[in-house]
């Protein structure tokens, strides 16, 4: 799953952690905290973040159109935003999870 990361720079402040547009494409409870999801399943192990990946050079350039104007430029020449991109991968550990708690009962071995 491609995201990208709103930084602040020269400090690489991190001010938007995995911005996925997750919120616009499934109805979430709470869609604002998309990003504390993917957070806490990459704390549990489910998940694993990776360098950006050419595979998803158009998803990331959505990304950047999505969120782009809702972070505006810095004041002064000394600061300035850039979007990191990257990229979400199951972890083995997260195959496994998942495949115990979301396989109906009467489909499990």
């Amino acid at each position: 799953m491609p995201y990208l990361e709103v930084r602040v720079t020269p400090d690489d402040w991190l001010i938007a952690p995995l911005l996925t547009g997750l919120e616009k494409q499934v109805a979430l409870a709470a869609p604002e905290k998309a990003a504390s999801y993917l957070g806490h399943f990459q704390q549990l192990g489910l998940l694993a973040p990776r360098g950006a990946d050419a595979r998803f050079e158009r998803r990331y350039a959505e990304l950047e159109a999505l969120y782009g104007p809702q972070y505006p430029t810095l004041p002064g020449p000394e600061k300035s935003l850039r979007f990191e991109r990257g990229c979400l991968e199951r972890t083995p550990y997260g195959a496994l999870f998942m495949q115990a708690c979301c396989t109906p009962p009467e489909r499990r071995p």
